[in-house]
């Protein structure tokens, strides 16, 4: 079940997972680590493995908005049950508690299409990022976009920018370098 706050609305991220929650240097790193480590051959695929700084950054967007929900808009939402994306998500420390939903059908559609559907069929959202390396399509505002890369996934500097698209203040956490 879906809860809003009625004074200001539902906020609502729509995740992405590789280039996002994973990168290009997590995958080398996972890779790397593994090779060191031969005894720990029971981790599964590097593939489905996130990295714990981007994930770490995206709790950071979490904490800052304890109301705010997750939707699933990743491609690995059709490659796994919504129940195994919380309790992954859950394994690196992020609060799953507040995925509520993934986007779109059984299909590889346009994600800012299926992001406008959802959006579409939940009024009660008054504000949400979307946050992808991907070009995203379908109407979705630039503005309520974070585009991070595929190389690096989700920094600090780029949960920041979604704290202050979601309606936070600038943090007084700012970052003392560019």
């Amino acid at each position: 079940m879906v809860f809003a706050d009625y004074n200001q609305g539902m906020k609502v991220i729509f995740l992405d997972f590789d280039g996002v929650l994973n990168s290009a240097a997590s995958f080398w790193f996972e890779r790397r680590f593994r090779k060191a480590h031969p005894e720990l051959d029971d981790l599964g695929p590097v593939r489905e493995t996130l990295c714990r700084v981007c994930t770490s950054n995206f709790q950071v967007i979490l904490d800052h908005f304890p109301e705010t929900k997750v939707v699933i808009s990743s491609t690995w939402r059709n490659l796994f049950t919504l129940d195994w994306l919380k309790e992954k998500l859950a394994s690196y420390g992020i609060d799953s508690s507040r995925v509520i939903g993934k986007t779109g059908g059984a299909d590889w559609g346009d994600r800012g299409t299926e992001i406008q559907q959802w959006l579409n069929e939940h009024p009660e959202v008054k504000t949400y990022v979307v946050l992808d390396d991907n070009y995203i399509g379908g109407g979705i505002p630039e503005t309520n976009i974070v585009k991070t890369s595929w190389n690096v996934g989700l920094t600090l500097p780029h949960a920041l920018e979604a704290i202050q698209k979601l309606g936070g203040r600038k943090s007084k956490h700012e970052l003392y370098m560019e």
